[in-house]
């Protein structure tokens, strides 16, 4: 939870010292859009269970504002998200029995922003603290031996948030009918959702999804270049 705190005063910080060192006439962007993709995910349980990833879908709102200081240097701002994720985990007990768990979550992504280009194509980076809340869950198990069973099989999760670090890289791509971006992302988080009662020390989550994004520049009309595009791409 400490690095949680200290992620998330390293995106604020950074953020506010962009925002202090913008010129009069800075180059900026800021886009709101849709985005959507496929969910990569497993919990690293202590003691090991053999869990094997599970896979599932991820969809959601993106926000994101960056400005460029100075020519030569990357634009940097922030980014935040308003998803919805699907994670989950798989038991592989024996040869014939496989214990599944789909745990559907809220996240709220709030990220340092980076782009590198000059051009309709750049490069980007986000890095930040994540924080989710589980929304419902479901189980699936066939009949096994009670020597087998662990402590959260049919039972409920006992906690529900997960705080963690994101990390994502991508490309984004600027047309003259928006932007169209391209990202893949790995989010570990830091606590456990499982106690000791359920027979466990931790259940940390790392998540993996790859998703596309199409976003609107929020920028008044008069501001755009005639040919459609926005200035700041050109």
């Amino acid at each position: 939870m400490k690095i949680f705190l200290l992620s998330l005063t390293f995106v604020i910080v950074i953020t506010s010292f962009c925002t202090a060192q913008i010129r009069p006439n800075p180059t900026a962007y800021t886009g709101a859009g849709l985005k959507g993709g496929s969910s990569f995910s497993s919990f690293n349980f202590n003691p090991s269970q053999g869990q094997g990833w599970a896979t599932g879908y991820t969809a959601g709102l993106v926000l994101k504002h960056a400005v460029r200081v100075n020519e030569n240097e990357p634009m940097m701002g922030v980014q935040v998200e308003l998803n919805w994720v699907q994670r989950g985990w798989t038991d592989h007990i024996d040869s014939t029995t496989t214990y599944t768990r789909k745990l559907h979550y809220l996240e709220l992504p709030f990220m340092t922003h980076a782009m590198w280009g000059h051009k309709n194509t750049k490069i980007i980076a986000n890095f930040g603290p994540s924080i989710s809340y589980l929304l419902s869950n479901r189980d699936s198990i066939d009949a096994i031996l009670d020597t087998k069973h662990n402590g959260y099989y049919q039972n409920e999760i006992e906690k529900p948030w997960l705080a963690g670090l994101a990390l994502g890289v991508g490309v984004q791509r600027s047309t003259a009918f928006g932007t169209f971006q391209l990202e893949a992302r790995l989010t570990q988080s830091l606590n456990s959702i499982m106690t000791k009662r359920q027979r466990l020390i931790s259940a940390t989550n790392t998540n993996i999804t790859v998703t596309a994004a199409y976003l609107l520049e929020l920028r008044p009309k008069k501001e755009r270049s005639t040919n459609g595009a926005s200035s700041f791409f050109r």
